[in-house]
């Protein structure tokens, strides 16, 4: 792989971490304001906006973490070992991510004394 194309994948790398950082602090200190107020159909959407950015930051900080992986440790390590030891964690990332989004209105929805 020639430099410019690892720097390429760096750049999308440090990006995709900014852009999953930035917008989890954004929500973070926004909902600050609006810990005490009862939860209102903005906020549930603005929760699933940030959660579609995260999710999208998060597949591509694997992605660019696994090319970047590949091209410094593929000499180092067989690329069935790379796969097995990723892939499962990235999932299951993943399938705890989805599972938060999904019971977390259903949590709040309880909370309230709204089933």
């Amino acid at each position: 792989m020639q430099q410019y194309q690892i720097d390429i994948i760096r750049g999308v790398h440090l990006l995709a971490l900014a852009l999953g950082l930035g917008t989890s602090a954004y929500l973070d200190l926004r909902n600050l304001t609006r810990f005490h107020r009862p939860v209102s159909g903005e906020m549930v959407a603005e929760f699933h906006r940030i959660h579609r950015l995260v999710f999208v930051a998060l597949g591509l900080l694997w992605l660019s973490g696994l090319a970047l992986g590949s091209s410094k440790l593929l000499k180092v390590f067989n690329w069935d070992m790379l796969i097995h030891l990723f892939l499962p964690a990235f999932a299951a990332i993943l399938l705890i991510t989805e599972l938060v989004a999904l019971l977390a209105p259903a949590a709040s929805r309880i909370r309230h004394g709204r089933h």
